[in-house]
């Protein structure tokens, strides 16, 4: 740990001295200051699921962090790097930020520090950088987003791990919205001073904002830690209901029982329901969940196509925890679309801290559409044929 916070520091250090070059300061107006929603992916090396219509992610962040003027707030449920890897890169950029000034906080969950301290443990001593770990147990600080001076954020399924950027298929999105920006500040906020030690205390607008001709509502788990009107699944839940021809869904895992072996059958009532109302309902999962008991009988239903999405490995070998479909989305008719950081699982709802972004109208719901599209039909998707009983 002491020869972790050492190299970074010096790494800092160089930084602050002007052995790295450091990205000028923003001009009055920049593209950030224009109000804006965007889909952005990660598409693992070696694949054809580089969209050209869709940023990437590594990309996305470091405009994004040299953009930055005042703060950086940033919660994760871990932070894992690899030099070379494009989260390296990232990870060097808000240090650079940091030394010219900004405020950077980083969050992470407490439950995966002892694995991955290295980051937060060396930022907690570098100016202009703190971090705090927050407990959340039985659940986690699950959700994945950041905000740059309030108003220019991203939310999406990328852990700030490396092989997020290079070796695993993910969704986001970035939102420049002073609405969203400051309710995202307020969860973010609220989750600061709780890991500080405070009672914890959430109040924020739950309303609804007109953007780029869309309407985007903010919602977010847990139930406990949610003010009501925010709860996520009862907006997700709501969507399916409401879905009239055709219900399209990426998720890593999608389960009918927690962790702990109850039942949780909310979501999976929601889905059974719309295509035996004649809803044509498409689901992709990881190849992690195809032999989960939930996949299996869901793909029995009339009505629902399940689909496996596997990525084929590097050409490096073998790399754990990757070369995997890790996105949450989902299209409901061609109008509506969810971008979260839960899989459907009850405890990411009931116990863990998420964010959800729904999209009513404008670009995001076509845009997701095409991407599902070409996964669905393509060479990475198969069949999930359920197992004879």
């Amino acid at each position: 740990m002491r020869r972790a916070t050492a190299a970074a520091c010096i790494t800092f250090a160089a930084i602050a001295c002007g052995s790295h070059p450091v990205s000028p300061p923003p001009s009055a107006r920049g593209p950030r200051d224009v109000e804006a929603v965007e889909v952005v992916e990660s598409p693992p090396l070696e694949t054809t699921l580089n969209h050209a219509e869709v940023h990437n992610a590594a990309d996305v962040w470091l405009e994004m962090v040299r953009g930055a003027r005042r703060s950086i707030d940033l919660a994760e449920f871990y932070v894992s790097d690899s030099p070379g890897s494009h989260l390296h890169a990232v990870l060097e950029e808000l240090q650079r930020a940091a030394a010219r000034g900004v405020h950077v906080r980083l969050l992470v969950d407490e439950t995966f520090h002892e694995k991955y301290p290295e980051i937060p443990d060396a930022w907690a001593h570098l100016p202009n950088m703190e971090t705090r770990r927050i407990d959340l147990r039985p659940g986690v600080l699950h959700a994945k987003y950041f905000i740059v001076d309030g108003r220019d954020a991203y939310v999406g399924s990328q852990n700030f791990d490396w092989r997020s950027l290079d070796h695993i298929f993910e969704i986001g999105a970035r939102i420049r919205n002073a609405h969203i920006g400051e309710t995202l500040s307020k969860i973010f906020q609220a989750d600061w001073d709780h890991a500080g030690g405070a009672a914890f205390r959430l109040e924020a607008d739950s309303r609804e904002e007109k953007l780029d001709g869309a309407a985007l509502i903010l919602r977010a788990s847990p139930k406990g830690m949610t003010p009501e009107p925010m709860w996520d699944l009862p907006q997700l839940i709501g969507f399916i209901h409401e879905a009239k021809s055709r219900l399209r869904i990426s998720v890593l895992t999608y389960k009918t029982k927690n962790r702990d072996g109850s039942e949780f059958h909310d979501l999976d009532e929601a889905v059974r329901e719309a295509a035996g109302r004649g809803v044509r309902v498409q689901l992709l999962v990881s190849t992690w969940g195809e032999k989960d008991a939930a996949i299996q009988s869901l793909a029995t239903v009339h009505g629902v196509e399940v689909r496996t999405f596997a990525i084929p490995p590097h050409s490096s070998g073998d790399i754990p925890f990757a070369r995997v479909a890790h996105a949450k989305y989902a299209i409901f008719d061609e109008a509506r679309a969810w971008i979260g950081t839960s899989n459907w699982e009850g405890d990411y709802f009931l116990h863990s801290r998420n964010i959800s972004l729904f999209f009513e109208h404008g670009p995001v719901p076509g845009v997701l559409a095409r991407v599902f599209e070409d996964i669905w039909g393509g060479p990475y998707a198969r069949l999930v044929q359920p197992s004879p009983e």
